[in-house]
């Protein structure tokens, strides 16, 4: 019993931390979970914040120079209160006013503006100096609370540049769980090896540059900078998915919450009790296009979770034109896939000029299917995974890149689930030309 229960131990403990020699390390688990509520402190904080400046300044600013109703009233005290705060006087102006409202006499004291507080009484003094006693003033009144009256109306925007910084905690914050969620499934495995070859690396040791060996050639990866688990090197990947869920998110925030200023004021109206149908009318159209972003957003994000990591390495890189080589495909997620395949395929770019307009055109010239299965599911306890020869045809282009035009040779994996579109990721190559002594053009992959 005792040897079950520190078998259980023993598993708890390892989810936190792991024992290696004499040190413990933490959990990655942990640590990407700290680290996705860290991001989430601060998107809530900036939530919390944007709420805060819109109640508390932006919709009463609006308010009183959009809703408040103008009227006539007469000085009857000018003078300055004194206030106490958390033990320090604060000032600010006091002018009694009367006036009507619906045939109504009320006499309150204006608020200018804002209830201006300040340690220096003489401002208090200047502003108030302004307004003759006896004299009479336009003012405007809240027509929801009459007792409400301003002498001074315009829009204060230094107190809508505060929208700034909530707007940029939400894109900051936001932008982290969205990394956060789309590498929360990377490999362990992965992450220990590169910790390892990372050490291992010699320290000073210069780096062999192929830009002045092979003009034209993009420079040539450092195997030992992302080593694979499988075969020798590891592909780097770009996704188009991982950069329009980038952009859904910072268009949502932007549009969502130019938008929920609008709504906040049109809900304050209609509770009031003075609807504005034709600024409701008006609103519909942008408030449709705000809940389009929204379902753009949270459509890309189950794209990027559903759908696991795709990893693609092969036996060596950069490859030559003419050999063969081996690769191997890992897709991991819990899906039920109609089909999953894998291309090799050369793309020219070419960048001119049509009179003063800067145009690019890219034109697929080689395609080659190296792989397709169809209809088969991935489970979330086993990951999909596959080898097969990946073989550079004799005679081809190698890569080359000039300020005008390139030819790009990557790695594309196609695959879709069953209820989602078609996913592709991008996994780029560099191929060097043929030799007759068969040997690369730039230092061999280590063993």
């Amino acid at each position: 019993m005792r040897a079950e229960e520190g078998a259980g131990l023993a598993r708890w403990r390892r989810f936190y931390e792991k024992k290696r020699g004499h040190r413990r390390t933490g959990s990655p688990v942990l640590a990407m979970l700290g680290e996705l509520c860290f991001h989430g402190a601060v998107f809530f904080a900036g939530c919390l914040g944007l709420a805060v400046v819109l109640v508390g300044f932006v919709i009463p600013d609006w308010r009183i120079n959009r809703d408040f109703i103008q009227t006539e009233c007469t000085v009857l005290d000018v003078g300055v209160s004194k206030i106490e705060k958390n033990g320090a006087p604060l000032y600010r102006p006091a002018i009694r006013i009367r006036y009507e409202v619906a045939g109504e006499t009320r006499v309150t004291t204006a608020q200018e503006p804002w209830n201006r507080r300040t340690e220096d009484p003489k401002q208090c003094e200047q502003f108030a100096r302004e307004f003759i006693e006896g004299q009479k003033y336009p003012c405007w009144y809240d027509p929801a609370h009459p007792d409400v009256v301003v002498l001074v109306r315009g829009y204060h925007w230094g107190g809508w540049i505060w929208l700034i910084v909530p707007s940029a905690l939400i894109i900051l914050g936001g932008g982290g769980l969205v990394y956060g969620l789309m590498r929360w499934r990377a490999s362990a495995e992965r992450r220990a090896l590169l910790v390892q070859q990372a050490r291992s690396l010699p320290r000073g040791e210069p780096s062999t540059s192929t830009a002045e060996q092979w003009p034209g050639i993009p420079p040539a990866p450092d195997p030992k900078e992302s080593p694979g688990t499988t075969l020798a090197y590891r592909l780097p990947m770009f996704s188009e998915r991982g950069w329009a869920l980038i952009v859904s998110f910072v268009v949502g925030v932007l549009w969502n919450g130019v938008v929920l200023i609008f709504i906040v004021l049109a809900v304050s109206r209609y509770l009031q009790g003075e609807p504005d149908w034709v600024g409701t009318a008006f609103l519909l159209p942008f408030a449709a296009v705000g809940a389009g972003c929204i379902y753009w957003f949270f459509r890309e994000l189950i794209l990027a979770t559903i759908i696991g990591p795709t990893i693609v390495e092969v036996s060596e890189h950069p490859l030559q034109v003419g050999r063969t080589y081996e690769l191997f495909l890992s897709q991991s997620g819990r899906l039920k896939m109609k089909f999953l395949e894998v291309l090799l395929v050369c793309e020219e770019e070419a960048l001119y000029r049509q009179g003063t307009t800067a145009r690019r055109e890219t034109q697929r010239v080689y395609e080659d299917r190296l792989f397709r299965q169809e209809d088969f599911t991935i489970s979330s306890e086993s990951v999909f995974q596959t080898r097969s020869p990946l073989a550079i045809p004799a005679g081809a282009m190698h890569s080359f890149q000039s300020p005008h035009n390139k030819i790009q040779w990557k790695i594309l994996v196609r695959g879709q689930a069953h209820g989602w579109p078609v996913y592709q990721r991008s996994f780029p190559l560099i191929i060097f030309p043929a030799r007759a002594d068969g040997l690369l053009p730039c230092p061999p992959n280590p063993t």
